[in-house]
């Protein structure tokens, strides 16, 4: 090879170069832009949030005033009872009774054991054990 196609072999290698630093520069170019918009997308969601934090925490505060001015049903009754003369008293559960969960309890052991029995004492106990009274 001679030294003016040494030359011209170079001159192409550095043609091939500088095209391909021209393409990286124009994706760093690209990548900076890129790069602001997420900045500012970012931004705008930090503020979209600090706001939505701040609605909830003024809903908290409602939701706390809400609360603590709830009447239970049982002082509620005790009020009106109160309001007519009438002087109120506690309804307590029959002595011996069970609880829902041990109702429950028996229910499922019955279940797995024999379901028609289990059944009837569903029904007899339905609306303790689901909670209705």
């Amino acid at each position: 090879m001679t030294i003016e196609e040494k030359n011209k072999a170079l001159a192409e290698s550095l043609k091939q170069a500088n095209a391909s630093i021209e393409d990286l520069n124009l994706k760093v170019t690209d990548l900076s832009a890129d790069s602001e918009s997420a900045k500012g997308i970012i931004a705008k969601i930090t503020k979209e949030n600090d706001s939505l934090r701040a609605e909830v925490a003024v809903l908290n505060e409602k939701l706390a005033g809400m609360t603590a001015k709830e009447e239970t049903a049982s002082k509620k009754a005790a009020r009106i009872a109160a309001e007519v003369g009438v002087e109120p008293i506690e309804v307590k559960p029959e002595a011996g009774a069970k609880d829902r969960q041990a109702l429950r309890n028996e229910f499922l052991e019955l279940h797995a054991k024999d379901p028609k029995q289990a059944s009837a004492f569903f029904l007899k106990n339905r609306n303790i054990i689901l909670g209705l009274s």
